[in-house]
Parts: C-alpha cells; structure tokens; sequence
C-alpha cells in the first residue's frame, strides 16, 4: 500500500495524540520550518442529493464547524486542517469513484461521512483498498463493524443493534407484540429488521408483514391500505431521509394512528422539522 500502508494501532494511537492535544488547546509538537503550510487534507463523502440529502447536508455543516473550531485553536499538529467534500448521489458505486478521487487526486489522508449504509460499506471497502482510513459518520449497518469490518474502518454513528434493543423491547411492553413493518430496502434496512425480529422472537411475539419499500419511494398508499387491514399492535416505521417525512404525511392523512401505534429506532431532527404540527 506504500505510503499509506499503517496498522490501526499506530492509527488509533496517532488520533489519541491529536485529541489531547486539541483539549489542550495548542500544537502536539512545534512543526519544521515550512511544515506548517501543508494542510492535512480529509475527503467527506456525502449524500447531497437525493431522498437523505438533509441529513448529508446537516454532516458537512457539523465537519465544517469542527474544522474552524480546529484551525482556530492552531490546527492538528500544528498543521491547518482542510475537508474537501463529494457528493456520491446516494449511489453506492459513485462512492467508491469519489474515495478514488479523494485518495488518488486529491491526496487526502483519510476518509469520513455517507448516510446511506451501502455507501458506508462500498466507501469502507475502497478506502482499505486505497490504505487509508474511513470513519463512517452515518451509516449504522451493523455490517460495517460486524462481517464487513476492516482495520480502517471505524465508527462513530450507533449500529442497528443499538437502536433495535434500545427500543424494541419497550415496543413490546408498550403497544403489544404484533408487528408490521415498513422498512427501507438496502443494508440499513435490512440490519434493523434483523435486529427487531430478533427481539420479537424473543418476546414471543409476530411479524405479521414487513414490506421492503425502494430508495425514493414517494406514494406509500398501497402499504398503508396493507397495514390498515392487518390490524397490527403496533407499525415499527423504519424509513429514512424523505421517505420517512413522505410516509409520515400520507399515513396521517389516512388517520393511520388514530387506530395503530407507531414506533421505532428513532427519528432525525431534519425530518421532524419537515412534519406538519
């Protein structure tokens, strides 16, 4: 891997140094002459279009925050820090183009951010290939930690284990133990159907139907007519970015909760604020 060929231990141990010396609020060590003008260069790889773009938008606000708070303060080591940010089109595929890009032509140091799990797993994947290190800001597919997990790999985001058994058990206590779902369909949907039916067997209880809806759904319809008719104890509503805004909408306008509980992981500020009072 050349240049880039480090272990994760000389990794982890380099970020424990940045990160006191940022709490202490001045350089690790002083910088050589001239070193100083050479910015450390970090790749932010984003959905800033498509149905999580509110979210993604939301992420490169935060880094965006936390670079000047660091320049302020004297940089990392000693160095300025600089984020160059691609948007991967909430495509899985133009995540690795841009990790390429990032890496090869850009020559950052490292790799962050993406929302959609099965960007964070085709931009862990490529960053290992290009030996660098990818933090995954957003993504919470167990898999990036679990079966997909590589050295480079870490995460800062909770994992769909988290979430489900954070809540699925008072989901149970609460509203009762038959369920239907409405889940997105790729790999962060997927991981928290695992982790509720996981539960739900535990506590004896039924799935009555998960419907996997695709990316970009905006008529939900036809699911909410299914859910209405199968009389659940509660709907775990799964779904993220605009879909869930989108679902939300039309399943009040059908005076779904008047009758049927809903529930779930969580859900995110951008999409709360999108809701009607």
């Amino acid at each position: 891997m050349g240049q880039h060929s480090i272990t994760r231990r000389s990794l982890v141990g380099g970020l424990g140094i940045t990160a006191a010396a940022l709490a202490g609020g001045f350089p690790a060590f002083t910088p050589r002459r001239g070193e100083a003008e050479d910015a450390i260069k970090v790749g932010e790889i984003e959905e800033l279009s498509g149905p999580f773009s509110a979210l993604a938008q939301n992420h490169v606000r935060g880094s965006a925050l936390a670079v000047e708070a660091w320049n302020r303060r004297g940089g990392v080591m000693g160095r300025k820090v600089e984020v160059i940010v691609e948007d991967n089109q909430n495509n899985p595929g133009v995540s690795v183009e841009k990790a390429r890009k990032l890496v090869q032509l850009g020559h950052v140091s490292a790799l962050f951010g993406t929302v959609n799990s099965a960007a964070t797993l085709a931009t862990g994947a490529a960053a290992n290939a290009l030996g660098v290190a990818y933090v995954d800001t957003g993504g919470h597919t167990d898999d990036a930690v679990g079966k997909d997990c590589r050295w480079n790999t870490f995460m800062t985001c909770h994992n769909t284990w988290m979430m489900t058994h954070a809540t699925g058990y008072s989901i149970a206590k609460l509203f009762g133990k038959r369920w239907y779902m409405v889940t997105d369909d790729y790999a962060f949907g997927h991981a928290i159907v695992k982790g509720y039916t996981d539960i739900n067997d535990k506590v004896g209880g039924t799935i009555i139907n998960n419907d996997l809806t695709p990316i970009g759904t905006s008529d939900y319809s036809a699911y909410i007519t299914k859910i209405m008719a199968a009389k659940p104890d509660c709907l775990i509503v799964t779904l993220g970015g605009l879909g869930f805004v989108d679902f939300m909408k039309q399943a009040q306008a059908f005076g779904v909760f008047e009758k049927i509980p809903a529930a779930g992981w969580a859900a995110e500020l951008e999409n709360i604020w999108a809701l009607p009072p």
